[in-house]
């Protein structure tokens, strides 16, 4: 019995795989409507969807008018930098979260608050 690989997902994509969902599943239609709209077979949606296979920019237009939405909204982002979490600063004598004018009134420094 031959065991099927699942395929990985392709990178890098012009399409954001999660924002053709959304708008499908927003414009109230199944894969297989939208393939069949698209003019392209259930498996490449499905396979788009996954992040397995790109939509280049002619299908990205074409899904967009399928499922009115702009075709930016189909498209990569990119890798946006996320902010960073700022470290959670903890008073050391009451265990509560530190802060300019914390109820201790010792400096961060002096309590040995932890960054």
């Amino acid at each position: 019995m031959e065991q099927r690989r699942r395929s990985r997902a392709k990178s890098p994509l012009d399409h954001e795989p999660g924002a053709v969902t959304w708008a499908r599943r927003g414009a109230g239609l199944t894969m297989t409507q939208l393939a069949a709209a698209a003019g392209v077979s259930l498996s490449l949606i499905s396979e788009i969807e996954k992040g397995t296979r790109n939509a280049g920019p002619d299908l990205i237009e074409v899904m967009a008018e399928v499922l009115g939405c702009p075709p930016d909204q189909l498209k990569r982002k990119g890798d946006v930098p996320r902010p960073r979490p700022r470290p959670v600063v903890v008073c050391a004598e009451c265990t509560a979260l530190w802060k300019p004018g914390h109820e201790c009134a010792l400096p961060r420094e002096a309590n040995g608050a932890a960054a």
